[in-house]
């Protein structure tokens, strides 16, 4: 929240290989979500109610293109992916 990408739905987000990352979820409307990064093998517990907060914390090792997504089943068909990059 706050930033550049306050208020952008699905924000690419860009980070360097070797940074520490940390990508918070917050939950605005109270529907179930999670925030999964399947090519890192990264994925948050299950966020349940309004205003409730989740995150991912890890080390960038790999340079390359990933994708974020809600795994919440029609969750990511309706929209809710994103692109991680990771640059040298």
């Amino acid at each position: 929240m706050g930033g550049a990408i306050d208020g952008v739905v699905n924000p690419e987000l860009a980070v360097k290989a070797g940074e520490r990352v940390r990508i918070e979820l917050h939950n605005g409307d109270g529907v179930t979500h999670d925030l999964a990064l399947p090519g890192l093998g990264r994925q948050t517990p299950l966020v349940m109610g309004k205003e409730s907060v989740t995150a991912l914390t890890f080390t960038a090792e790999a340079s390359g293109v990933y994708t974020y997504l809600c795994s919440v089943s029609g969750h990511r068909q309706a929209g809710m992916e994103g692109r991680l990059l990771v640059t040298p």
